[in-house]
């Protein structure tokens, strides 16, 4: 594990470098979902997954949740990256009807979070207003 996750950060690393010597560095990179990685990377590559990404994406932080005990992981681990001032995304699958009680979930957090209303389609085709 460790290897492929030490792997995993080597291409990011690359992947920003290239990206940010052409388009300036204001061009940013957001990991999606995986936010075990540092988990299975050695220190040595930890220290520059923290250093490369600017945030990350997630999907079902409180809606549709896997289970408890994930959910739980996923929020100390995002609450580490808040403290780091990595940006947060969250995408939720929702009914129109449960818009409100997530944007208040997400609005009144202690983490910065930019969260955001999908379809419950998953198809990510359209945007939501709201």
């Amino acid at each position: 594990m460790r290897r492929r996750a030490n792997q995993m950060i080597k291409l990011l690393t690359k992947t920003a470098s290239y990206t940010r010597e052409r388009m300036g560095n204001d061009f940013i990179i957001l990991a999606q979902n995986g936010l075990d990685i540092v988990d299975d990377a050695s220190s040595k590559w930890k220290k520059f997954y923290y250093q490369i990404i600017d945030g990350v994406s997630v999907e079902s932080l409180y809606y549709n949740i896997w289970s408890e005990e994930d959910q739980s992981y996923r929020m100390d681990k995002l609450k580490d990256l808040n403290t780091r001032n990595k940006l947060i995304i969250d995408i939720e699958y929702l009914e129109p009807y449960e818009y409100d009680i997530y944007w208040n979930l997400w609005n009144e957090s202690d983490m910065h979070i930019v969260g955001y209303p999908a379809t419950t389609d998953r198809a990510l085709d359209t945007v939501v207003f709201y």
